[in-house]
């Protein structure tokens, strides 16, 4: 899809924090601490784990299989987020049987510049 063989040497490329760090801050800003937030195109995870971390209930949707595949392996290393933080492997469009207090799509908006 998107990533084309990028995503598993993504961590190499960037440290995930510097590309966050302006949408973190606007986040936490305009959500009230401990609200649930969906972000779509949720790349290999970085905004939504950070905001994991935070306290935020994150469920990151991320259909390219690549991205999604290093967002896991890095969830794995963060097991203190496992019960904030929920990857889906789909795009948008389908019921996700629930509501959400903020949902975002960053990634996909600075995409289409």
């Amino acid at each position: 899809m998107h990533s084309q063989g990028v995503a598993k040497f993504y961590d190499l490329l960037s440290d995930g924090v510097h590309e966050t760090r302006d949408e973190v801050t606007f986040v936490r800003a305009t959500v009230q601490p401990g609200a649930s937030i969906l972000e779509i195109g949720a790349g290999i995870g970085s905004l939504a784990m950070t905001l994991a971390g935070d306290g935020y209930r994150v469920t990151a949707l991320e259909p390219d299989p690549e991205m999604y595949a290093a967002m896991l392996t890095r969830l794995a290393l963060r097991q203190d987020l496992r019960a904030k933080f929920t990857p889906v492997p789909k795009r948008i469009g389908f019921d996700l049987q629930q509501r959400f207090d903020a949902c975002i799509a960053l990634a996909v908006m600075r995409s289409t510049r």
